[in-house]
């Protein structure tokens, strides 16, 4: 993860990289499962997404607590890891940050299958709308980098949507215990790496 300061950001005026989301309400939640890291979320074929003309399919999602990523300096109470593959095994993978306020009817389904200790799952095979755990503005940051949790692949794209969701503290604090103590990973230099802001 890193920092992303706004001024240093390029501006993609020409919307040269472009990103449309296909989520159903009808893809299958597969298992739900605490890995030492994160507790995290996979699903069967059915989500995904278009990135640069490339079609990358939804495999799981994570949390971590507080965020990985920061944004001027700021770093948020939770931020949600949406990890997608395309057929080439090359990965996207899109960040939505969550701050503290209403409840989030979504995050609240998705912790209704805790608590688990470290190293258990639950098989669900249910449908699950995910759809709704995006922001209504769809502004994001874009930068190549690698995974943030082993084996910290590379060849990974990352899009940051800049809005955060709102979540409750009570969605906040239920994930929390449920994970380890702020399992994020620590800011990574650039190296000279460019990040790209695209307004939607």
């Amino acid at each position: 993860p890193v920092n992303i300061i706004d001024i240093h950001t390029v501006e993609d005026h020409k919307l040269e990289s472009t990103i449309q989301l296909f989520y159903s309400s009808q893809t299958i939640l597969n298992k739900v499962r605490n890995n030492g890291h994160s507790i995290q979320f996979d699903f069967d074929k059915g989500d995904s997404i278009s990135y640069n003309k490339i079609n990358f399919n939804l495999v799981q999602i994570h949390f971590h607590e507080p965020s990985e990523h920061t944004i001027n300096g700021i770093r948020y109470p939770i931020e949600i890891h949406l990890v997608h593959q395309s057929k080439e095994k090359y990965y996207t993978v899109l960040s939505v940050f969550g701050i503290e306020g209403e409840n989030s009817q979504t995050i609240e389904q998705m912790e209704s299958f805790l608590p688990l200790k470290k190293g258990q799952e639950k098989e669900i095979e249910k449908a699950f709308d995910l759809s709704r755990i995006f922001p209504e503005n769809k502004t994001y940051y874009s930068y190549g980098g690698s995974l943030t949790t082993p084996p910290c692949t590379e060849t990974v794209q990352w899009v940051i949507f800049k809005e955060p969701i709102v979540v409750s503290l009570e969605n906040v604090l239920k994930l929390k215990d449920n994970m380890p103590l702020e399992n994020y990973r620590n800011e990574q230099p650039l190296n000279n790496r460019l990040v790209y802001l695209h307004n939607m």
